[in-house]
This record gives structure tokens, C-alpha cells and sequence, in this order.
């Protein structure tokens, strides 16, 4: 019996962690196209992201409902096999993103910083000149590969684990059988 669940959760870490680097580097050729593009804060960037996280999740919760556990899953399992696949996504893209800035292209910085100019003039024209240096000055402090990474990490998983909680309510299918 033990046996059997070692193999689940064994079957369960490769599922999360084979759909979760796939997601992973499909975001990071994502973000490479849109660098070379010279437009990496694009807003369309963020809606690919989302539908690739989105994809992710529902692929590697139905592969593992389907092959891992006989075409069945709980709300439970559900949300916890989207979840571990964003976390292993997510772990992926605060390495890449900190390997990116501090070493193949730390001078990415002052593209993104512009970028983030530009927005906030779009989204706030009203604001004052002292208010948007004060602004840039802490973007700028903020701006490091090490706080990036994180702060990466966080979101990606933390926007999985809400997108899990979403599609699991669609991708539950519970078992006839009480028993089992």
C-alpha cells in the first residue's frame, strides 16, 4: 500500500514539475521575443502570460486527473496540482530573471525603467514632476535582480495558485465510487 502512494506522489511531483518547467520556459521565450522587440513592458505580454498559466494549469491538472488518478479528481487535488505546477513555473522564471539582469543584460534596466515612465505618464498625466521622480527613484531602488526574482516567484506562484482555484471548480470530476 505504501508503495502505491509513494508511486501517486512521485507521479504527482513529475507531473507538476514537467508541465511546470514547459509553462516556465514557454513565459521566458515569451519575455525574450518581446526584449529583442524592444518592448518588454507591453500589456499584451501580461494577457499571453495569463492564457500560458491558464493552459498550464488546466493541461497538468487533467493530465494527473487522467493518468494519476483514474479520470477523478477533488477541488482539493485539483487546486494542489495547479499550484505545485505554478510553483515550479514560477521558480523557473525568478532564475531566469535574475540570471537575465545581472548578467546577460543589466543594462535591460534602463529600458524597463523608461517603460515604467511611460506608463505612469499614460495612466496619471496629472502627476506632478516632483511626485513621478520620487516615483522612478524608488522603481529604481526596487530594480535589482535579487528583488525581482523574488518578487517574480511570488507573483507567478500566487497568480497560479488563484488561477488553480478558479479552474479546479471546472476540472473536478468525483468519483461514483465512495469507496475508492
Amino acid at each position: 500500500m505504501e508503495e502505491s502512494g509513494f508511486a501517486t506522489k512521485k507521479s504527482r511531483l513529475t507531473t507538476a514539475l514537467t508541465n511546470g518547467l514547459l509553462v516556465g520556459f514557454a513565459i521566458i521565450v515569451l519575455f525574450v521575443v518581446f526584449y529583442l522587440l524592444n518592448d518588454p513592458a507591453n500589456q499584451i505580454i501580461n494577457y499571453l502570460n495569463f492564457a500560458i498559466m491558464l493552459a498550464g494549469i488546466i493541461f497538468s491538472t487533467i493530465v494527473w486527473r487522467n493518468d494519476g488518478l483514474g479520470g477523478y479528481i477533488t477541488y482539493g487535488q485539483a487546486v494542489g496540482i495547479g499550484s505545485l505546477t505554478m510553483v515550479f513555473a514560477a521558480l523557473v522564471n525568478a532564475i531566469f530573471l535574475f540570471i537575465f539582469l545581472q548578467f546577460i543584460a543589466p543594462d535591460a534596466k534602463q529600458m524597463f525603467l523608461a517603460a515604467a515612465e511611460e506608463q505612469t505618464l499614460r495612466r496619471t498625466p496629472e502627476i506632478s514632476d516632483d511626485q513621478l521622480d520620487a516615483m522612478l527613484a524608488l522603481t529604481e531602488r526596487m530594480f535589482t535582480p535579487v528583488i525581482l526574482g523574488i518578487s517574480t516567484f511570488f507573483s507567478v506562484a500566487g497568480i497560479g495558485l488563484i488561477f488553480s482555484l478558479i479552474t479546479s471548480a471546472f476540472l473536478k470530476k468525483k468519483n461514483p465510487d465512495p469507496f475508492a
